[in-house]
């Protein structure tokens, strides 16, 4: 994935997108795109190596700004390292953002199917069979009922199973979506409190 640069004094943060957390996760998404086509891939695996080709699009743009132009004298400011590190940040966040909200985009439409089958389960469940000729149709509704077969067994569980699972994926996206919100508010807070910081990176991002 190229050249690993470590900052001193920058709290140990590498130029490299493994400080997402966890490695066998960015393992598990190279592997994809190492060894599958891009036409067998999900929909959610499409839409992962988009964010993984644009995080690493910002590392390489940091690693070429890191050694042509802030090394260039051999060492690196206290503000050369905040850009770094901000930018980073900045960059990690918003994929991991993106990444969850992917995810809990696959679990809504994931859940809305499993409730439209369960639906059509229990439509079928009130057709009357063609061998059945001595049961009114009231009478294999109460024959359902009793063996627990219902609206709500089949309808209704499914319905509350997967409001779980997506209750569950919207407070992660939030929490990332948050995490996101704070990192840039503290770059911009410490940008706004030092006027010879902000001179310095609107003129690295410019």
């Amino acid at each position: 994935m190229g050249e690993d640069y470590l900052l001193e004094n920058s709290g140990g943060h590498s130029i490299d997108p493994d400080i997402t957390g966890d490695k066998n996760q960015i393992n598990q998404i190279k592997d994809i795109l190492e060894n599958q086509s891009p036409e067998k891939m999900t929909g959610l695996e499409k839409k992962n190596y988009e964010t993984l080709k644009k995080l690493q699009g910002v590392k390489n743009r940091l690693l070429k700004q890191l050694s042509t132009q802030f090394l260039s004298d051999g060492s690196i400011s206290s503000h050369e390292m905040f850009f770094l590190d901000s930018v980073q940040a900045t960059a990690v966040a918003t994929a991991m953002t993106e990444s969850v909200s992917n995810g809990h985009s696959e679990i809504e439409a994931v859940a809305k199917k499993a409730v439209a089958d369960a639906e059509t389960l229990y439509d079928k469940s009130k057709e009357v069979p063609w061998f059945v000729t001595e049961l009114t149709y009231d009478e294999i509704e109460d024959v359902y009922a009793e063996a627990g077969v219902t609206y709500d067994s089949i309808v209704g569980e499914t319905q509350r199973h997967f409001d779980k699972k997506v209750s569950k994926s919207a407070e992660i996206v939030k929490a990332f979506t948050d995490l996101e919100t704070n990192i840039q508010k503290g770059v911009e807070q410490a940008v706004e409190g030092d006027e010879s910081l902000a001179r310095d990176i609107n003129q690295w991002t410019n």
